[in-house]
């Protein structure tokens, strides 16, 4: 059983930090066999490459079809990033106070994680697309929309035990 920092290292494991909206939970993965076993075959495969979308916006959601925002960041996601459509996590939160460029007018503020296919184009054509997504769905200037992209194969943003 582990009990300490001390017993996660004897036991082989490491823990996976998806992003800063994500710290209050440790995804602990298991590559010692006998403890994969015991803890339910807890193995990497595809859902540990699920690309996850948090919007934030100032905007009132409560009058807006969500739906065609959700499916069309979903495809958009997918497609830049090389992942099938099942694995992409949306999650969209409005009614929000942000404050840019000194005034409250409709602005958004982003992110995504994703375990690789992460690249400096991918990178463009995500706040292009989903700027266009939020500025068609939700009349937010591209120029108000920020988007912070986490990979988390890139040094520093795993935490090993």
């Amino acid at each position: 059983m582990v009990h300490s920092l001390i017993d996660l290292v004897q036991h082989n494991f490491f823990a996976f930090w998806g992003g800063p909206e994500l710290f209050s939970h440790a995804y602990l993965f298991s590559y010692n066999e006998e403890e994969a076993r015991s803890w339910g075959e807890i193995q990497r495969s595809d859902s540990d490459k699920m690309p996850c979308l948090y919007i934030s916006t100032n905007v009132n959601l409560d009058d807006v079809d969500k739906d065609p925002i959700f499916s069309e960041a979903t495809k958009a996601v997918a497609s830049i990033i090389g992942r099938p459509e099942h694995l992409v996590m949306v999650i969209l939160k409005g009614t929000l106070g942000i404050s840019f460029n000194g005034n409250k007018e409709p602005a958004a503020y982003a992110e995504i994680v994703s375990m690789g296919g992460i690249t400096k184009q991918v990178k463009r054509n995500l706040i292009a697309t989903l700027g266009t997504i939020l500025e068609a769905k939700l009349s937010i200037p591209r120029a108000r929309f920020f988007l912070k992209v986490y990979d988390t194969t890139a040094a520093g943003n795993c935490s090993k035990l």
